[in-house]
């Protein structure tokens, strides 16, 4: 199964939760590629899995939001007319920092339409996506918790040390 992650590796260094993810599905066959102008002209993906779809069509300035846009529309028809599916995992209902209304608006509502699955990362996600985009109620659905970091980050400081310096007792669950 060949998957585009969206990202899958390169925001490692800011969120690793997609390297994490995507560095599993490899341990078990699949080949995950990260979007890009190589990857989008190599092998057709089977899934195009997205995460954070604002970000792609959110920018400050109108005229590059509206860029955005557009290519946005332009890769993910291109490679729905190709047979990939699409995998929305539901980080967000909204742009933290709405610039521009009406055209992220727009924007949503045309993606919840090309969605074929939707993935939420906690028993009530489901609920709260549907409540904010309707047209998911006849897409497939499954929660999967969000995993933990503990291979991320380095484990530089013991238990009792920890709880020390943020004056909990040694016994504080």
């Amino acid at each position: 199964m060949r998957i585009l992650g969206v990202p899958a590796f390169r925001n490692r260094a800011t969120n690793p939760y997609t390297a994490l993810l995507y560095g599993a599905m490899t341990t078990d066959g699949a080949t995950v590629d990260d979007a890009s102008p190589r990857t989008l002209f190599g092998p057709r993906p089977d899934i195009v899995h997205i995460h954070w779809p604002e970000y792609l069509f959110s920018a400050p300035s109108l005229a590059r939001a509206a860029l955005h846009a557009v290519v946005f529309v332009a890769v993910l028809s291109w490679l729905r007319a190709g047979r990939a599916s699409v995998v929305w995992t539901v980080h967000n209902l909204e742009s933290h920092d709405v610039h521009h209304r009406r055209l992220e608006g727009a924007m949503w509502g045309w993606f919840v339409r090309r969605v074929d699955g939707v993935i939420s990362l906690s028993g009530s996600g489901p609920e709260a996506a549907l409540a904010r985009f309707p047209a998911l109620a006849d897409r497939p659905g499954f929660v999967i918790p969000h995993g933990h970091y503990r291979e991320a980050y380095p484990d530089q400081i013991d238990r009792d040390t920890a709880r020390e310096g943020l004056s909990l007792p040694r016994d504080a669950a």
